[in-house]
């Protein structure tokens, strides 16, 4: 009888040990299959686009721009600056890709001709110049805002004419020994600290006036030149990375029938190039 019993409760012990794997392996897969659904119909988080933040912004193909925080103590600093002798140059960035649906040649130059309109008014006309420069905008700045312009302050002076793309460094009548202005030596320690940072190259192009023979005006515009260049070696810059070129006579900015003309023809032409 006792056999018996240890037999029934063995019996009853396998019995209900696979009923209860069977409602745990029942219980795993419904899990499983619950977990495996949600996945499916979770939705696909994607990051949020960045967006821009900066003091002057704009849209694609909008020449209007978007003032952000820093805008005016940036303004503040570039009005400060302007004088007769420092001039203003406000250079609108654009993509050829944008829409230009202004009067002006390109987006560029409407863009920097809104900011001189808008944020600079106060400035003379004779102190401001507009510019305009191509760029590269991403495909994510075309949905979102992009920094598109730059500003510079250009010397004008007795001795310094500077432009958007050149600088002209003017001389006294037969002078091609030193530099003796403070004005041009300041200029040129800027440029030297410039193309050593930056990895540009100088070219300098020596002019004068009509007065002397066309072989010796050559040779001296070559000279003014070349001192320019011994004045920026002797400030680091590499000799190679500044190219020395004459026209002496050949190309007149102004008359040679007056003394004012001859010594605007006097000079010396810088241009920073890639």
């Amino acid at each position: 009888m006792r056999n018996v019993l240890i037999i029934l409760v063995v019996v009853l012990w396998i019995i209900v040990g696979f009923w209860f794997y069977q409602i745990s392996k029942k219980c795993c897969n419904d899990q499983s299959s619950v977990t495996q659904t949600e996945e499916q119909i979770a939705p696909v988080v994607k990051d949020e686009k960045t967006v821009k933040t900066g003091p002057l912004l704009y849209n694609w193909s909008d020449k209007s721009p978007i003032l952000g925080d820093g805008w005016n103590r940036i303004k503040t600093d570039l009005l400060g600056r302007v004088d007769e002798n420092n001039h203003l140059l406000i250079t609108g960035l654009y993509s050829s890709s944008e829409t230009n649906t202004t009067t002006f040649e390109n987006l560029g130059l409407a863009r920097a001709d809104s900011l001189r309109r808008t944020e600079f008014a106060s400035v003379p006309d004779g102190r401001i110049q507009l510019a305009s420069k191509v760029q590269n905008v991403s495909d994510q700045d075309r949905n979102g805002l992009f920094e598109s312009a730059s500003f510079d302050i250009l010397r004008q002076t007795k001795n310094i004419n500077q432009t958007a793309n050149s600088t002209t460094i003017y001389f006294p009548y037969n002078s091609a020994k030193e530099l003796n202005a403070g004005d041009v030596r300041q200029y040129l320690d800027e440029v030297a600290d410039r193309v050593k940072s930056s990895g540009e190259r100088i070219r300098l192009t020596g002019h004068t006036d009509s007065f002397g023979d066309n072989n010796s005006n050559m040779a001296l515009g070559r000279k003014r030149a070349a001192m320019i260049k011994d004045y920026l070696m002797k400030m680091g810059v590499t000799p190679s990375k500044i190219l020395v070129n004459s026209k002496g006579e050949e190309s007149p900015i102004a008359t040679n029938d007056t003394k004012d003309g001859r010594a605007k023809n006097r000079r010396t032409e810088l241009q920073i190039i890639k």
